[in-house]
C-alpha cells in the first residue's frame, strides 16, 4: 500500500490507497477512513503515532527557555481565543487554510507518549520510513 501524506509518499506495498494522517479525520473529506482504523496491534498504533507526530504538530508556537508562568500562560490563552475568533475563521475559509490547531497541553502530551513509547515501536517506525 502507498501511502500519501499531503506531498509525503511512504510506501508499504503495491497497493495504493488513500487515508487520514488525523487524529480525528479531516473535515473537507470526512469519509475518508483513518489509517488507525486498520491497526491491529498496540505497538504497530505507537509506531504509527511516532511516524505521524511531525504532521500533527507541524508548525508549534514556542516561548525561549525560563519564560515566566504569567507570559506563557498569556500567549497560550491568546493562541487558543485566536482559534475560535469568528474573524480569524472567516478569514482562514476565504483563504482554504486547512489547519487543525492544538493546545500547548496536546502538544506536551503527544511528546510524552512519543518519548515514552518503547523500543520496539520506535524501531518499527524507523524502519517503516527507512531510516538509516
Amino acid at each position: 500500500m502507498s501511502v500519501y501524506l499531503y506531498h509525503h509518499h511512504v510506501s508499504v506495498c503495491a497497493t495504493k490507497s488513500r487515508l487520514a494522517m488525523e487524529e480525528k479525520g479531516l473535515a473537507w473529506e470526512p469519509t475518508l477512513p483513518l489509517v488507525t482504523e486498520f491497526v491491529k496491534s498496540a505497538e504497530t498504533r505507537r509506531a504509527i503515532e511516532i511516524v505521524l507526530a511531525p504532521y500533527k504538530a507541524a508548525r508549534p508556537y514556542a516561548a525561549p527557555p525560563g519564560i515566566p508562568k504569567d507570559r506563557a500562560l498569556a500567549l497560550g490563552t491568546a493562541f487558543a481565543d485566536t482559534m475560535k475568533d469568528p474573524q480569524f475563521l472567516s478569514d482562514a475559509e476565504k483563504a482554504k487554510i486547512d489547519f487543525s490547531p492544538m493546545t500547548g497541553a496536546r502538544i506536551r502530551e503527544l511528546l510524552t507518549q512519543i518519548y515514552a513509547a518503547p523500543p520496539t515501536a520506535i524501531a518499527a517506525a524507523r524502519d517503516a520510513l527507512e531510516m538509516p
